[in-house]
């Protein structure tokens, strides 16, 4: 019996350990992973702001940026500035702004990214 006790805990130790190696504390892997999301930027977060409003052709430049990616579907992957429920947002293919640009979004792990 106490042998039993002893095997169900130390295999919920086990468990517990393996799950919680393979998931970070504040789902940044998660949301790396992610391909509808929004994130609420700054242009004084990272050159890469700037150069996404270059790729686009937005100028003059936002501070402020709303960015909506939706990549889920192959033949059609928008990146919409802008709420993209908002009729007056811009959409943009995916491919028109550069690797470097999609990179920092994808791999955009802060507070400010929401899934859609």
């Amino acid at each position: 019996m106490k042998t039993n006790i002893v095997f169900i805990l130390l295999l919920i130790a086990c468990t517990s350990f393996i799950i919680g190696c393979g998931a970070s504390k504040d789902g940044s892997s998660a949301k790396k992973q992610w391909k509808h999301f929004r994130i609420d930027l700054s242009a004084e977060e990272s050159k890469e702001v700037i150069n996404l409003q270059d790729d686009l052709g937005i100028d003059p430049k936002l501070g402020i940026i709303t960015v909506c990616v939706n990549i889920t579907d192959e033949k059609l992957q928008v990146i919409t500035i802008g709420d993209e429920k908002d009729p007056t947002g811009m959409s943009f293919r995916w491919i028109d702004i550069r690797k470097s640009v999609q990179d920092y979004l994808l791999n955009y792990t802060g507070p400010k990214k929401t899934k859609l």
